[in-house]
């Protein structure tokens, strides 16, 4: 595993948090608590506007002591007004001298998809299921120590999101003229599991750990991209999921079935290679390009948002 790949020109959606002096009540010193996104290049959110609501822990240790509190559990921040208003949350919280830690996870834990407890204040345990391998399921931390004689310390509390999952898209590619694809399956892979994130862990493979039961059947994915005849000429993208990193690529099989012209039906089916092994942050495009009597399978690896000039290419021919 490697490091956790941040949204690049970082998806920050900062946490203002009001200042509050000792000597005076949240009343007389309030200050409105908003959230303000930073522009950044695309990815599958594409915008600080498509992002759906997320979950917010902080804790807090008050100066000269130890002990830390939970000021934030499984805080909801959303945006009213359908979508379209400025980013909020239910009662607010002031700055108070001391240190603060917070972890945030998107899009909001519920009871299906996502659950994520923070239970020891140094991380979150994150348990995933994803059918559809559709969700941009990310994470974000930030620490800050607030003293009132430094007014900049009360500034925005920047979380900037990383990706948790690895990109994988399914292309196809003719060579030579129209072909027809009668059937198109991406299986084996699994879209359940549990994700340990300890953002101040020592080194980065510690930061993010991913396990899944590999001898466990259920949760394993099938995609059927294509189930009936469609014509293609040219190059297509099918399938751009977001699957557990970590996972063995050979454990998943591409099932491609298509003619050309008038000939008999060809069948392509194989096990995508070992390497290189999903991780986080990262896009792998698997590009299948047929032609008359064989196909080859090209591999492509790109951080997150980018596609067409491939960082490495790993060409297996069929």
């Amino acid at each position: 595993m490697t490091e956790l790949h941040h949204i690049p020109a970082a998806l920050i959606l900062p946490l203002l948090l009001a200042v509050s002096c000792t000597k005076h009540s949240p009343e007389q010193d309030r200050s409105a608590i908003a959230f303000a996104p930073a522009p950044h290049t695309k990815s599958i959110v594409e915008a600080p506007a498509d992002m759906q609501r997320f979950a917010v822990w902080g804790y807090f240790t008050p100066e000269g002591n130890t002990a830390s509190e939970e000021i934030f559990s499984r805080t909801e921040v959303y945006r009213p007004d359908d979508g379209f208003g400025d980013w909020t949350y239910g009662s607010p919280r002031y700055w108070t001298e001391g240190s603060y830690r917070f972890y945030a996870v998107h899009p909001f834990p519920d009871t299906t998809a996502v659950k994520a407890a923070c239970t020891d204040g140094t991380g979150l345990t994150i348990d995933f299921s994803s059918p559809a391998a559709d969700i941009d399921l990310m994470t974000a931390a930030a620490t800050r120590t607030y003293s009132a004689a430094n007014p900049a310390s009360a500034d925005a509390v920047p979380l900037d999101f990383g990706h948790l999952l690895a990109r994988v898209s399914i292309v196809v590619s003719t060579q030579g003229g129209e072909i027809t694809i009668n059937s198109l399956k991406f299986s084996g892979m699994h879209i359940a599991g549990t994700c340990s994130y300890t953002p101040a862990a020592a080194s980065a493979a510690d930061q993010v750990k991913w396990t899944v039961d590999d001898g466990a059947q259920d949760g394993t994915g099938l995609f059927t991209l294509v189930s009936d005849a469609e014509a293609l000429s040219g190059e297509r993208t099918y399938a751009d999921l977001l699957l557990i990193p970590g996972q063995d690529p050979s454990a998943s099989t591409v099932n491609l079935v298509y003619t050309v012209g008038s000939s008999e039906a060809e069948t392509v089916s194989m096990n995508l290679p070992a390497a290189p092994l999903w991780e986080c942050g990262k896009r792998y495009t698997y590009t299948i390009t047929v032609k008359p009597g064989s196909a080859e399978l090209n591999i492509h690896v790109n951080e997150w948002n980018e596609f067409g000039d491939y960082s490495d290419d790993y060409p297996v021919r069929w």
